[in-house]
């Protein structure tokens, strides 16, 4: 079965998903989101650890917003790390 990790605000006005086949063999690990701007799922994907990073950053300066996930990133320790941004 396919997986499908999200996380939304309270009021579905913004969100972050994704979404891992089902032919790939993965184990994840762990799982943080934050008010439908941040999803991150640290995973064991081809024997390798990775960190999938989704944000959806404000269109706005939001200095906090981004300290605030550096230092969460920080916390999982993982050296691969995948990117992905919402526009």
């Amino acid at each position: 079965m396919e997986h499908f990790a999200y996380a939304r605000d309270s009021n579905d006005s913004r969100g972050v998903a994704n979404l891992i086949k089902n032919q790939i063999n993965y184990d994840i690990f762990e799982k943080y989101s934050s008010e439908g701007r941040i999803l991150l799922i640290q995973l064991r994907i081809w024997d390798r650890e990775i960190l999938i990073l989704n944000v959806y950053a404000s269109n706005f300066d939001e200095f906090h917003f981004f300290e605030n996930l550096v230092t969460k990133v920080m916390e999982f320790e993982c050296r691969k790390i995948v990117y992905r941004r919402g526009f």
